[in-house]
């Protein structure tokens, strides 16, 4: 310190610590094992000089030693962040490699040290830290957390295949929604659906079901289980949607219900497809009962549908069954004249009526086709022009 006169004021001026005086100062305390004093002294470097990022790592070393770990820690902390700032990742994560010799699991060094490793591109062992992170967290039942280190994890590196990881994690903490982000599999659907149907969420619980089946088409049973479940709500276009020829095997009786549902959602082409399918095997190889049965199923479960009837009165014709062909001719023209189709109808009565005249039940379905038919004619006749007076 010195003083300066200048007119009647007096000017004090401090000079600045020797900054190399001072470590030579703490060298000399540390050599002769006064490490409280060294301290002390790299205490005043580190305070003045902040960026002297070697004597902060020093300071920190010598509080290891003093058994002064918390506050060796902090030291490192912040020379490890300043490190990082200056863009020397490198020393930064060596820097956190020490903290956790002193603290093993430190979570802040393992979150430091993965954003290190991903700002290096190393995203491997980003992921590696995000993990051991996500391990403590499960060890102390903060799952949300976990699951946040893991999706940052899964984000980092899809490769990781964290996915099945986190979707247990998300179903056991309850996280239903958070859950269905993390679905990769036909399993996966089905057990959340179950966990969703619990919870009664019963539309989400559907829709994996559905997800489920299209990620595994082999899967029957759940498919079978929409099914129902559609047609319970009366939602036959969904229902239809599922009917694939797996689900409706080769029994006659589910292929004419299929077909009837098919049918309802305005899928005629499919339907027509699988009575053909179901037609094809019995009528290339002549076996005309088995064809005619599951014909008379179908007309049974869709009597209105006159394609199934023509294909009845068709295979009977060819079978010789001539009355089970009267019996399809009976109902086609019960069909006909239920849908407006008068013409076609009246012409399927009349033929019936001249093959068996005597047939009460062929004479009243022709009156009554000529019947529909006059009324018809008389409706579609033109209306007289009325005389102007």
């Amino acid at each position: 310190m010195f003083l300066a006169k200048t007119g009647a004021r007096i000017r004090v001026s401090v000079m600045a610590p020797d900054r190399s005086a001072t470590l030579r100062n703490a060298e000399k305390l540390l050599r002769i094992g006064k490490i409280a004093a060294a301290i002390a002294e790299y205490e005043k470097v580190v305070r003045d000089a902040p960026q002297e990022f070697d004597a902060a790592l020093q300071l920190a070393g010598l509080h290891v030693r003093a058994g002064n770990t918390d506050a060796a820690v902090t030291h490192y902390r912040g020379a490890a962040a300043a490190l990082a700032v200056k863009g020397e990742h490198g020393r930064a994560a060596g820097v956190h490699e020490k903290i956790l010799a002193l603290k093993p699991g430190d979570e802040d060094s393992l979150e430091q040290l993965a954003e290190l490793a991903a700002a290096a591109g190393d995203t491997a062992t980003a992921c590696t830290h995000l993990q051991r992170i996500a391990d403590r967290r499960i060890g102390r039942g903060d799952l949300q957390r976990a699951i946040d280190a893991l999706e940052r994890a899964a984000s980092l590196d899809p490769e990781a295949r964290l996915a099945a990881r986190l979707f247990e994690l998300c179903v056991q903490s309850g996280d239903l929604q958070r859950a269905r982000a993390h679905v990769t599999s036909a399993r996966d659907c089905r057990a959340l659906a179950t966990v969703l149907q619990h919870a009664g969420q019963s539309a989400d619980a559907r829709e994996l079901l559905r997800e489920a089946v299209k990620r595994d088409p082999s899967d029957l049973g759940t498919a079978a289980i929409i099914i129902r479940d559609c047609l319970v709500e009366g939602d036959l276009e969904s229902a239809a949607e599922f009917l694939t020829p797996a689900v409706i095997g080769s029994d006659t009786g589910a292929q004419a219900a299929a077909m009837a549902i098919l049918l309802a959602a305005g899928r005629t082409e499919t339907a027509q497809a699988l009575m053909e399918s179901a037609l094809s095997s019995s009528t290339s190889h002549g076996n005309w009962d088995k064809a005619l049965q599951a014909l008379e199923h179908f007309a049974e479960a869709v009597p209105d549908h006159p394609p199934v009837l023509v294909r009845l009165i068709e295979v009977a014709v060819d079978a010789d069954r001539l009355d089970v062909a009267a019996r399809g001719q009976e109902l086609l023209a019960e069909a006909y004249l239920l849908r407006g189709e008068i013409a076609e109808g009246l012409a399927i009565a009349e033929d019936l009526s001249d093959r068996d005249p005597q047939n009460s039940s062929y004479d009243a379905l022709l009156k009554r086709a000529r019947l529909q038919a006059q009324a018809a004619e008389t409706e579609a006749a033109p209306m007289p022009l009325r005389a102007v007076r």
